[in-house]
């Protein structure tokens, strides 16, 4: 029901393509030995994963990266949705990968999320 400016969601996603610290983007809970991944893609699409191609408002985000961090995913298109609703500045990116952690911000809804494919 809100609007959100696809344009600002990609540009918000690429900040996040490398090899970074994503602490500030993990929900507390997990045990792990390092915080570091690498994302070497996000890939936005009109359309859902399932559904009608034509779905109004509707959009597939792919992360390609090396592993991901407890709910991260989910913390970086909540990220991103608030950037480019305005509720938060393009600057939060930068400032939460910088972060220890845990996130704090909107964790998008889990019943959006699939898994694609896992590469060895």
């Amino acid at each position: 029901p809100r609007q959100t400016d696809l344009n600002v969601i990609k540009k918000a996603c690429q900040q996040f393509v490398g090899v970074h610290d994503f602490a500030g983007f993990q929900c507390a809970g997990a045990d792990v030995q390092s915080t570091e991944r690498e994302i070497f893609s996000i890939e936005i699409f009109e359309g859902p994963v399932i559904g009608p191609i034509d779905a109004r408002d509707t959009y597939r985000i792919v992360f390609h990266g090396n592993g991901f961090l407890y709910k991260m995913v989910r913390n970086l298109v909540g990220t991103c949705v608030d950037i480019a609703r305005g509720r938060l500045s393009a600057d939060i990116v930068e400032e939460r990968l910088h972060s220890a952690g845990p996130y704090d911000g909107f964790t998008a809804p889990g019943h959006g999320l699939c898994l694609m494919e896992v590469n060895y």
